[in-house]
């Protein structure tokens, strides 16, 4: 089987992502817009993690765009405490739709950035064994991650379900 191209899997998850941050603006459904935003938040964490455990480091190792990398992993940092607080907030919240909006616009900047820059960067300078080397450890990874990163969200939401029905003790 055939490793799909890294950099096209990385435009694709832009996409899927920039079409859920829509598909969530769009929306008048509270539950509809709670089951986006999960989707959202596994998107978002599973990119990332790909990019930080495989891309990044490799790019690192043999092209010099340090900062470039520096950059992205620090907006990586921002977008993975702003899911946090997302997690815990209630989508009804008024503070939520505030943080949601922080989220979308961080990765839209973000998304500008990496295909403007870093992408193109990769594509013209790394050889063959490298993108193959890319291509398959970014596709391995990316099957184990999911099934993780659906687990713990899955448990999230449980608890979280759990915790909106149980009254409050004082």
């Amino acid at each position: 089987m055939k490793a799909i191209n890294a950099f096209d899997q990385l435009r694709k998850d832009h996409k899927a992502i920039k079409d859920l941050f829509n598909q969530f603006q769009k929306s008048t459904n509270t539950e509809e817009k709670s089951e986006i935003a999960l989707m959202v938040f596994r998107e978002l964490k599973l990119h990332s993690a790909l990019e930080e455990e495989i891309f990044y480091p490799l790019l690192d190792a043999h092209l010099e765009i340090g900062d470039l990398i520096g950059e992205a992993l620090d907006e990586h940092q921002t977008v993975s405490v702003l899911i946090e607080e997302l997690e815990d907030l209630d989508i009804e919240q008024e503070h939520f739709a505030v943080k949601f909006f922080e989220l979308t616009e961080s990765i839209k900047h973000h998304i500008k950035e990496e295909e403007t820059k870093i992408i193109p960067i990769a594509e013209s300078n790394l050889d063959r064994e490298d993108v193959a080397q890319l291509n398959s450890e970014m596709a391995e990874r990316r099957q184990t991650l999911a099934k993780e990163i659906i687990k713990e969200s899955s448990t999230r939401l449980a608890r979280a379900r759990t915790k909106r029905r149980s009254p409050l003790v004082h």
